[in-house]
């Protein structure tokens, strides 16, 4: 009983007649083998599972891990499961799988994933979407500059001085902020999307701190403002998550930095001011007729995966496609 009740994660060992669990016992630190089918039920929640129950809405009972389906098949060798519907994940791969057009698998339409799965984690996490862009109703927009690891110390200051001089100057609202600060450190995943669902213009460079952007409501907009790698004494511009951001959200309208623009190396204020200015008036424009809607617009019309890359990501594409 001492060891099912342990909290410590087992992981399996070949005994020498069956298959067996190791546990490190609470009381002593001793470590025994004991049978894996008398693990019957984790006690450690893992530290995604809470979203995932979430995420599962109305029937989290249906949430069945990977790793239990495996012990139960390893413990009966003769289990039939039958599934009515699969759909098959991509393990530690995440979003790096891609169709032909170079952006997440699924994306566009007839499926529409991204934003299916946006509004999936909206709803069973009760945020509310406004379905509104700015030139609805002529209400002040909403703008977030996120706080990247790839920011130096004068670079984070810049933003953080433009993001007040722009909210002092009444085009927009504009806050500089880092997720692990929000509300002190003690704001909630619902918190960050309740943030998120209300942002109209998203500003940050490549990696982690895009990961939200994807989870704005139709026609917002992402301003990527990169990142320079040096190679071959050369500095190379770098929009990574192309396929994540900008290609995989339709939806949205990505406005890229300039490549010569980022060639000191460092995050300019004026470059960085005219591409927010050129997000900001992008929102306010009318809608465009469907007729004459060239993807450009601030309208809802879904864009195609070529339309939302940057410069270098429009070349890539284009040199693939000569060699299929």
């Amino acid at each position: 009983d001492e060891a099912k009740s342990s909290h410590t994660t087992c992981h399996k060992v070949k005994g020498p007649t069956e298959l067996t669990s190791e546990v490190n016992i609470v009381d002593g630190g001793a470590r025994v083998r004991i049978p894996n089918s008398w693990i019957v039920a984790d006690t450690r929640q893992r530290c995604f599972e809470r979203v995932l129950q979430t995420f599962a809405g109305e029937h989290p009972d249906r949430l069945i891990w990977m790793s239990e389906l495996v012990r139960e098949a390893a413990e009966e060798p003769t289990l039939l499961l039958r599934f009515q519907e699969l759909i098959a994940g991509s393990g530690l791969v995440g979003n790096m799988v891609m169709e032909p057009s170079l952006a997440i698998a699924g994306s566009g339409p007839p499926l529409n994933g991204t934003a299916a799965f946006r509004d999936r984690l909206m709803r069973t996490h009760g945020v509310s979407q406004r379905r509104d862009i700015g030139v609805i109703d002529n209400r002040k927009l909403q703008a977030i500059i996120v706080d990247n690891k790839r920011f130096d110390r004068e670079e984070k200051s810049m933003l953080s001085k433009l993001a007040q001089e722009l909210t002092d100057s009444g085009v927009a609202n504009v806050s500089y902020l880092s997720w692990p600060q929000v509300a002190n450190g003690h704001s909630s995943f619902a918190d960050h999307l309740r943030i998120v669902s209300n942002t109209d213009l998203y500003i940050s460079s490549v990696g982690t701190a895009l990961q939200y952007a994807p989870l704005m409501r139709d026609g917002s907009v992402f301003v990527a403002l990169g990142q320079t790698m040096r190679g071959y004494n050369r500095t190379v511009p770098s929009f990574m998550e192309q396929q994540l951001v900008g290609g995989g959200t339709p939806y949205l309208k990505t406005l890229y930095l300039d490549y010569r623009e980022m060639r000191p190396g460092r995050l300019q204020r004026e470059p960085v001011r005219r591409l927010i200015q050129q997000g900001i008036d992008v929102l306010r424009r009318p809608p465009p007729a469907a007729a004459d809607d060239d993807g450009s617009g601030g309208g809802d019309r879904p864009r195609g995966a070529f339309e939302g890359r940057s410069v270098e990501g429009k070349i890539l594409m284009e040199l693939c496609s000569l060699d299929p």
